[in-house]
């Protein structure tokens, strides 16, 4: 991109906070990282003409036809509206013109239209939300939190390696340790997914496949003492 300046592409349209809320956010990280940032806001008509006065270097807008709102059903909402805030801010960051898309709007919509518009890792079956927890000792990252409701066996275990990776590449980890969040530490306990997983996790810890020292079974108490760096589990416990 001809600079050294990281430049983040922001949704400011479809979430349940105000565009200009999420603007006021921008601001604050320009002021923080004022060399290192630069902005490129993806939104819609009114949403401009309400803010295009406040534009400034490193901070451009990009016009959208729509946004995909809360309500609205994500796959049909991708389909009818390929020209919305969502899809462009994808578009441009699979073009590379931007280094990063956030955005706060349907999640449903962002899962599907990423793995449409981006694509996935080989040999990864399903996408997952990451959220980093803070514990005793470590920052822990937790997958899936959300990004769908139940979960494979395989899933969980993919969803390992991809919380390994982010602790090695945020937190600069090369001793990462795994946990999978149960009712309790023992093989026999929990669903037939969770048992079905351990036994996934055993077989590929036997022939030395893992990237990551896998521990075992968590109980939530147990996880916020900080013995793990990565908590696996599915979407819908993930993101209660």
């Amino acid at each position: 991109m001809g600079n050294s300046k990281v430049t983040i592409g922001i949704d400011l349209v479809g979430s349940d906070s105000a565009p200009e809320e999420i603007f006021e956010g921008v601001l604050l990280a320009k002021k923080a990282f004022p060399d290192a940032l630069r902005f490129l806001l993806f939104c819609t008509s009114d949403v401009y003409k309400a803010l295009e006065h406040r534009a400034q270097p490193d901070l451009a807008f990009v016009v959208c036809q729509n946004a995909i709102l809360m309500h609205e059903k994500p796959l049909a909402a991708i389909k009818k509206k390929r020209e919305s805030t969502l899809i462009c801010g994808l578009t441009k960051l699979k073009n590379k013109t931007i280094d990063a898309f956030l955005s706060c709007s349907n999640t449903g919509a962002l899962i599907a239209a990423s793995v449409m518009e981006l694509g996935l890792f080989p040999h990864i079956l399903r996408p997952a939300l990451l959220a980093t927890f803070p514990t005793e000792r470590v920052q822990m990252s937790v997958l899936d939190v959300g990004g769908s409701v139940q979960s494979r066996p395989q899933h969980l275990v993919q969803f390992a390696f991809l919380g390994t990776a982010y602790q090695k590449c945020i937190f600069k980890n090369e001793d990462v340790r795994v946990g999978m969040l149960n009712i309790g530490s023992e093989s026999e306990k929990g669903t037939l997914e969770l048992k079905q997983a351990l036994q996934l996790f055993k077989k590929m810890e036997q022939k030395h496949a893992l990237p990551f020292t896998f521990v075992g079974n968590i109980e939530p108490k147990v996880a916020f003492q900080g013995n793990v760096h990565v908590l696996v589990t599915n979407g819908f416990t993930g993101n209660i």
